[in-house]
């Protein structure tokens, strides 16, 4: 498989996820925190047996690695708890529309702060996904769960 099939493939695997987390999220009716643990424990096994089986654990795990990948990883949780509890206070179309404004920062701050250059391919692919974000933000919200703000 070419690394383009691969990518296209990864990145639509990525995106299923991430566009029905926040269904099963509100559908399973448990608390944030739970959401999150179970999210937490369930990748970092997921992630364990990858690293280990692509061999990418042996000789790399030095203190600084460890620190780096622990403060990650309280970041992403909070990244989580964060969108997940936006879930029953605005729609889940707009609570991720809003989440995936993030792409729009890392650009903006590569170029910003490591001087990134910001391509006419970049900024028609930005354009294309701000544009699906304005078709999602005006969806009306009758059909599903609504949140309360």
């Amino acid at each position: 498989m070419n690394d383009t099939v691969r990518g296209t493939v990864e990145m639509s695997a990525a995106m299923a996820i991430l566009g029905t987390i926040g269904w099963f999220v509100v559908l399973s009716g448990q608390p944030i925190m739970d959401v999150v643990f179970w999210r937490c424990a369930f990748g970092a096994l997921t992630l364990l047996v990858i690293c280990a089986g692509l061999g990418l654990l042996r000789n790399r795990l030095s203190l600084r690695v460890i620190g780096l990948a622990a403060l990650g990883g309280v970041a992403i949780v909070v990244n989580w708890l964060l969108l997940f509890s936006a879930f029953s206070r605005a729609s889940i179309s707009i609570a991720t529309a809003v989440y995936n404004t993030q792409p729009f920062m890392l650009v903006g701050f590569g170029a910003l702060f490591f001087a990134e250059r910001l391509t006419l391919t970049k900024l028609t692919w930005l354009a294309i996904a701000f544009a699906g974000m304005v078709l999602i933000v005006q969806a009306a919200p009758d059909a599903g769960d609504v949140g309360t703000d």
